[in-house]
C-alpha cells in the first residue's frame, strides 16, 4: 500500500515567511490547512486577518508583522485565545516593536504596528514553544543588525528550532513529505496484523525532528526500511513491554504513540509533555478522556477529538482495530493532513467486520 504523505506545514510555513511560493503545482486539495492561511495573510491587505487555531501563523506572522510597516489585527478562534504568545511578545518589544494585546494579555489576538526597527539581542522563554524562537530566526533579516536570541529557560522543540536554521542556511531547501503524518501510519502499522506501507517522498535524512518516530516505533514493533525518496514501513514484534519515551522535543507524536501503546498494551513511562496542555487541545487530557470512552464502549461510541487534527487521526488509527467508533468534528485533520479520510476509506473496508473488543482497563 502506498501513502503521499501532505506537504509539511513546518516546512511549507518556514519558507513563506523567507518568501518562497511552495504552493505552485500542488493540488488545492492537498494543501493543508495552517499553509494556507500563512499564505492568505502574506497577501492579505486588509487591517484584519483572522489566523484561526494556527499555532505556526500567529507566532511567526507576529514577529514579521512586528518588523514590516503595516498596520494588522490578528485575530483567532477561542482554543488559539487561550494558547501563550507573551514570551514572544515581550521579545519584540525589547526591540522597540509596538504590539497590544486586544483580548486578554498574555494571549492572542493581537494589534500590531509594524515599523522597521535595528534589531539587537532579546532574552526569550523558551520552555513553552519552539516557535518563539523560530519565529525571531526567521525574521532578524528584517532588521539592521540581526537578532541575537539569550534564551532565560532550556528550549523545548529543539529539533524545530535546528530546522528553521537549516531552512535559512539553504535558500533551495526543498519541499518535504511531513514526518509527523507518518506517525499515523506506523500507529496503524503497529497495531492491525501482516501490515507493511510505502511512505512516499520521505527520507530519513530529513531534518524534520519527528523522523524519530522511526526510532520510537521500532520498539513498538514497525520496521523502517529507506528506499530512496521513499520508505517502508513493516510490522514486526514488539521489543518493550514498557516504552520510555520523553516528548520534550516531538511533543506533535504523542497522540499516536500514545494510542497505539493502549492497543497494543505496553506500559508507558513519559516525560516531556508539559507542552501539550499549549496545542490545539490539551492533548493529555484529550487521550486519556478517549481512551477512557473506548475502554467503557458498548455498541457504538463517539470519542470527541477536541477539534484537534491530531487527536482524530490517532483515533482513526485505532478504529481500524476496535471499529464502530464515531469521532467529533473530522474536518479539523484538514489542518495537515487534507486527503487523509480519502486514504484512510480503504482500511476502513478491509476491517469492515471487526467489532469493539472487551480490554481490561490499564491507565495511561
Amino acid at each position: 500500500m502506498d501513502i503521499q504523505l501532505p506537504i509539511s506545514k513546518s516546512v511549507a510555513n518556514r519558507l513563506q515567511i523567507l518568501g518562497r511560493d511552495v504552493l505552485q503545482g500542488i493540488p488545492a486539495l492537498d494543501i493543508p490547512q495552517d499553509v494556507l492561511v500563512m499564505y492568505n495573510a502574506l497577501h492579505s491587505q486588509e487591517e484584519n486577518i483572522n489566523l484561526y487555531n494556527c499555532g505556526t501563523a500567529m507566532r511567526f506572522l507576529t514577529a514579521y508583522f512586528a518588523l514590516t510597516p503595516c498596520r494588522h489585527t490578528l485575530l483567532c478562534d477561542y482554543r488559539m485565545s487561550q494558547r501563550p504568545i507573551a514570551p514572544l511578545v515581550d521579545a519584540l518589544r525589547q526591540l522597540g516593536a509596538e504590539i497590544e494585546y486586544a483580548g486578554i494579555n498574555g494571549y492572542p489576538p493581537l494589534r500590531i504596528a509594524g515599523k522597521h526597527l535595528k534589531g539587537g539581542i532579546v532574552e526569550l522563554d523558551g520552555k513553552i514553544s519552539s516557535q518563539f524562537t523560530s519565529a525571531l530566526m526567521l525574521c532578524s533579516h528584517l532588521t539592521d543588525n540581526g537578532i541575537t536570541i539569550r534564551h532565560s529557560t532550556p528550549c523545548v522543540s529543539r529539533p524545530y528550532i535546528e530546522l528553521t536554521q537549516a531552512i535559512i542556511d539553504n535558500p533551495d531547501y526543498p519541499i518535504e513529505s511531513d514526518w509527523s503524518a507518518a506517525a499515523f501510519w506506523y500507529e496503524y502499522v503497529a497495531i492491525n496484523d501482516k501490515q507493511d506501507i510505502t511512505l512516499k517522498n520521505l527520507r530519513l535524512d530529513s531534518k524534520q525532528g519527528d523522523k524519530v518516530v522511526a526510532d520510537i516505533f521500532r520498539q513498538l514493533g514497525v520496521e523502517t526500511q529507506a528506499d530512496g525518496n521513499d520508505i517502508h514501513i513493516v510490522k514486526t514484534q514488539p521489543s518493550t513491554i514498557c516504552l520510555q519515551c520523553d516528548f520534550s522535543h516531538c511533543p506533535d507524536l504523542y497522540p499516536a504513540v500514545v494510542a497505539t501503546c493502549y492497543a497494543l498494551r505496553i506500559k508507558t513511562h513519559f516525560s516531556g509533555i508539559d507542552t501539550l496542555q499549549y496545542k490545539e487541545s490539551n492533548r493529555i487530557v484529550a487521550m486519556q478522556q478517549a481512551l477512557m470512552e473506548i475502554e467503557n464502549r458498548g455498541q457504538n461510541i463517539i470519542v470527541d477529538s477536541h477539534n484537534d487534527h491530531r487527536i482524530a487521526m490517532a483515533l482513526a488509527m485505532l478504529n481500524t482495530l476496535y471499529g464502530n467508533m464515531t469521532i467529533t468534528n473530522p474536518e479539523c485533520v484538514g489542518k495537515s493532513y487534507p486527503r487523509f479520510w480519502q486514504q484512510y476509506e480503504p482500511l476502513c473496508e478491509a476491517n469492515e467486520q471487526k467489532k469493539i473488543a472487551s480490554l481490561p482497563c490499564r491507565n495511561q
